[in-house]
């Protein structure tokens, strides 16, 4: 069990998360690190869109990120992902296919 810490980070402005989450695994940080995007996505009267979820560990080394998505870009990616796409990719994963399917989205990093 890791604790991870869930930053929403923009262009200009940062909002740390000092208490973080104790969780199981990389992967189940990432599934949370997508529910807050996701949550945030379609969250009324804010602007999230453009934001990202950063995802660390205890000593700031940075896994992935996940981007906050506009309203109408969440419904349509929603709609078009079969549900029973809850599997997430190993992060230790290489190779062309790893990175051709986060190309746009959620990037692993080292």
């Amino acid at each position: 069990m890791s604790r991870y810490f869930f930053d929403r980070v923009s262009g200009t402005r940062s909002e740390y998360d000092y208490q973080g989450r104790v969780l199981a695994t990389p992967e189940k940080a990432y599934q949370l690190a997508e529910l807050m995007a996701l949550d945030l996505g379609v969250a009324e009267g804010t602007e999230w869109a453009g934001w990202t979820i950063d995802v660390r560990n205890a000593l700031g080394k940075q896994f992935f990120s996940v981007p906050v998505r506009e309203p109408a870009l969440v419904a349509a990616l929603r709609s078009r992902v079969p549900q029973t796409s809850a599997v997430i990719r190993s992060p230790r994963r290489r190779g062309r296919a790893a990175s051709a399917g986060c190309r746009g989205q959620a990037s692993w990093r080292s």
